[in-house]
């Protein structure tokens, strides 16, 4: 039993990304490149919904986006820390408490939707929309809805312009390079001459969309992390490393131990995917632990996972793995084993066939496994506790309170200002 054989898929998947990349260079429209890493990614069919939709569509986009609040916004001592998701807003908090130390943290909200943004944003959304239609018909993607994609982009554009121009804020901070709210700001604050930083939420990936650093400068996990963006062609000069101030419970070395169970700690897949995986670790005929991340669809798993097969009861994988024994950790692309790896625990990446691991940090730390009796095989050949935890280092310097005082630190210094991107994987 294997995962699927994505060589097709990976295969489509390159040549629309750079049939993308060069469309948004030769357009050079600023709002191709803000969106640009949403329509890659839904277009690798993680995020499918139906291409272009019609006009009712946009009335209700535009209806809950004149007084949506937007991005979570907190601004102290005039840095204003942006996140687009709740994951964001948790890998940022340790760093919002560490600022907040010297002065008050105030919540801020975009402003309403101008009837004078609406009307730009709908002769954007005609300018835009065939062309990027016609890449993805051409490219082959999954369906997207660009156009409420574009129509959206430039509304919240808009907004956040308004409120960069009414605030004034001396640097803005983002957890995440590829989230089309967070790009917008990124680039209006640029236009204003104001510096971001971006402070990563996940482990680096070698993906379109990670190849790629909006802000102007990058407080980084690791030096392997530095490492590979440098090697893209980014300047050291506006990286650093501050460790991952998100992880705020101590790594105690976990127990590790061959009678233990294999936990299993997943990531939102699609239906397909998750059973392929939960007959392949079936087929191993070992002792599963479900550790479901948080936001699956536990429902989902509960039905398709054997009932011999138990859960972990704790409130988070990392806890759980401080707490109890394990063989191992067991995933498919999820950010949970370079935390795993820095308690000693050794790591399996179940990859698909004709696509190889996303995660960076995986390719120095995870042995990589197809099938079922790859599984097993790699239990009873697993690295020593020590030089799992030596290599992670090299992509998680710090954690905690070390961590987000760092971060901190540098966000506070003015060191950096607002000279253009890090990197830009698009070219715009």
């Amino acid at each position: 039993m294997t995962l699927p054989d994505e060589a097709a898929i990976v295969a489509r998947e390159e040549q629309a990304w750079a049939a993308l990349r060069a469309l948004v260079r030769a357009e050079g429209d600023p709002l191709l490149g803000i969106v640009a890493p949403k329509l890659a990614i839904a277009g690798t069919g993680v995020d499918t919904v139906s291409r272009s939709a019609g006009f009712g569509a946009l009335v209700t986009t535009a209806a809950r986006a004149r007084w949506r609040p937007g991005p979570m916004i907190t601004v102290v001592d005039g840095i204003a820390i942006i996140t687009a998701s709740s994951g964001q807003a948790r890998a940022l908090a340790p760093v919002l408490t560490a600022l907040a130390d010297e002065h008050e943290a105030v919540p801020a909200r975009l402003p309403p939707v101008r009837p004078s943004a609406l009307r730009s944003a709908h002769v954007t959304r005609r300018r835009l929309t065939p062309v990027l239609d016609d890449w993805s018909r051409t490219a082959g993607t999954a369906p997207i809805d660009i156009s409420s994609e574009v129509f959206a982009a430039a509304l919240v554009r808009a907004r956040l312009a308004e409120w960069l121009d009414r605030t004034e804020p001396r640097r803005l901070v983002v957890a995440t390079q590829h989230n089309t709210t967070v790009r917008a700001a990124v680039r209006e604050a640029r236009d204003r001459g104001i510096p971001s930083t971006y402070v990563p939420h996940a482990p680096a990936a070698d993906t379109p969309w990670y190849r790629d650093i909006p802000t102007d400068a990058a407080l980084l996990r690791g030096q392997g992390e530095v490492d590979f963006y440098t090697g893209l062609g980014a300047s050291s000069q506006h990286l650093a490393v501050v460790g991952d101030p998100s992880i705020t419970h101590p790594l105690d070395r976990a127990t590790v131990h061959a009678a233990a169970p294999l936990v299993w700690a997943t990531s939102p897949q699609p239906e397909t995917t998750l059973r392929a995986i939960v007959a392949l670790l079936d087929e191993t005929g070992l002792m599963i632990e479900v550790a479901p991340h948080p936001r699956a669809d536990r429902g989902l798993l509960e039905r398709i996972c054997p009932a011999t097969w138990c859960w972990n009861r704790y409130p988070s994988t990392g806890t759980r793995l401080a707490v109890e024994p394990l063989a191992a950790v067991v995933q498919h692309r999820s950010g949970m084993g370079l935390e795993a790896a820095m308690r000693g625990v050794p790591v399996l990446e179940l990859c698909a066939p004709g696509r190889s691991m996303p995660y960076l940090y995986l390719r120095e730390l995870a042995c990589e496994v197809r099938t079922a009796t790859d599984v097993v095989a790699a239990l009873g050949a697993l690295p020593m506790a020590d030089a799992i935890e030596a290599t992670s280092l090299r992509w998680c310097a710090a954690t905690g309170d070390e961590a987000a005082i760092a971060t901190a630190t540098r966000l506070r210094s003015d060191d950096d200002v607002a000279t253009g991107p890090v990197l830009d994987g698009w070219l715009t």
